[in-house]
């Protein structure tokens, strides 16, 4: 809404039913009388400077061990007595509250970083690679061009997150598998785990 020479901008709610514009030529105050409802409406729906409305923070999910557990037992009768006494996988809720399962769009999770896979030229397209290019701008296109150009098969690369909720990028090119080199893929993809665990 226009209100003289400039947008409203309601950042003050001592100001509901009341919205004072300065910018005329004639440097004079005018006030425009606006419904306390109608101003009221439009503070609640303004989103806060510099943050999108679909940001994502982990401290809105849930984590692991907030989630109830579910005992699935074993049934060893048709092959003898279990392997094990106990489990070698003891449940560690130290451990659950560190992790949490989730579905969505990395590309708005506010995190200090996200991880993309991609190929050795960094330009591999797919739906969340392209989804995280998309927002995070093509400052982080001209990055990759300009200052990294490529990343090895079980390498990674670190760039700034630019437009994204992020603060970095983990870039980390996966093994193509291939039954021929079972155990080169799998030592590869151990790479990429291990490499990213250990970015700081």
């Amino acid at each position: 809404m226009r209100t003289g020479h400039r947008d409203i901008s309601p950042f003050a709610p001592s100001l509901a039913g009341k919205v004072a514009c300065s910018s005329c030529a004639s440097r004079r105050r005018h006030l425009n009388i606006i419904p306390s409802e109608y101003l009221m409406r439009i503070i609640m729906n303004q989103e806060p400077l510099g943050v999108a409305s679909d940001v994502v923070h982990p401290n809105n999910l849930t984590r692991w061990s907030e989630i109830a557990s579910a005992h699935y037992l074993t049934d060893y009768s048709a092959s003898g007595a279990p392997k094990h006494n106990n489990s070698p996988f003891p449940y560690d809720p130290e451990i659950n509250h560190k992790i949490i399962l989730w579905s969505g769009d990395i590309s708005a999770l506010q995190v200090d970083a996200i991880v993309n896979s991609t190929n050795e030229s960094m330009n591999e397209s797919n739906p969340v690679s392209d989804r995280i290019f998309q927002r995070a701008g093509s400052e982080l296109k001209e990055e990759i061009n300009l200052d990294i150009r490529e990343c090895r098969t079980g390498d990674v690369r670190v760039t700034q997150g630019h437009a994204l909720p992020a603060r970095y990028i983990i870039h980390t090119v996966g093994p193509k598998y291939n039954i021929k080199y079972q155990s080169a893929s799998e030592n590869t993809l151990h790479i990429c785990y291990r490499f990213v665990d250990e970015v700081e």
